[in-house]
């Protein structure tokens, strides 16, 4: 067989190959950038952490919800409930047994909020609370028992809003009001307060000055 026609085809397999690489190469790089503009890639890690904090959310509620219940069928009245956690005063006096959070008590551990929680410093500080208070429309005009998680990232906010309802739209409930809300009670969850948030028992709700998201689950409806 002539060599040049054997070079010759070794050279158009050679360019074949190079074509060919090239083509990959191309097509590489076009699916990333459509998956950029499409949010495939990039937000996707975002977007995981956000489904996962929301549901260790929801999970840590719906324990809540359980000891709760276990502490009033062993004869604690709601009213005698205490929300005092390590820290505060009171939290080493005895008795413990009406405490939710004392191992002594309704032994509910304080979970881990790093991956949920925003960074920013607000007084109060970020964190789990209970509360007694009224959400309109859940059970009877009487107070609540509620749980809430203080200062979560927008996007998980978003993501509890999604697996509760299918929206992840955060409706809001004012000005500066978290605080009367989920930890002192002072100021009821009425229709007036938030429109979106009657009747509904668990919901992630914003405020502003400071812009604040605040998820609420009651666990204990009157």
């Amino acid at each position: 067989m002539d060599g040049h026609f054997i070079s010759d085809m070794g050279n158009q397999r050679g360019n074949m190959l190079f074509y060919i690489l090239i083509a990959i190469v191309l097509f590489a790089a076009i699916s990333f950038m459509v998956a950029r503009m499409t949010g495939g890639v990039g937000d996707a890690g975002g977007k995981e952490t956000a489904k996962l904090g929301a549901q260790s959310i929801l999970e840590y509620a719906q324990k809540a919800k359980v000891i709760v219940q276990d502490m009033k069928l062993s004869g604690i009245v709601t009213t005698d409930l205490s929300f005092l956690k390590s820290g505060d005063a009171g939290y080493t006096t005895a008795p413990h047994t009406n405490k939710v959070w004392h191992p002594s008590g309704g032994g509910l551990p304080m979970p881990i909020l790093t991956r949920v929680l925003v960074t920013d410093t607000f007084t109060p500080v970020s964190g789990v609370y209970m509360v007694r208070n009224v959400v309109e429309d859940v059970g009877s005009t009487g107070d609540d028992v509620i749980i809430s998680v203080r200062g979560i990232k927008k996007a998980v906010c978003e993501e509890l809003n999604r697996q509760l309802s299918g929206s992840t739209a955060i409706p809001s409930t004012g000005a500066n009001n978290h605080n009367a809300l989920f930890i002192t009670g002072a100021t009821d969850l009425t229709s007036g307060v938030c429109a979106s948030c009657v009747a509904i028992p668990a919901k992630c709700v914003s405020q502003t000055g400071p812009t604040l998201y605040t998820f609420y689950q009651v666990i204990d409806a009157n």
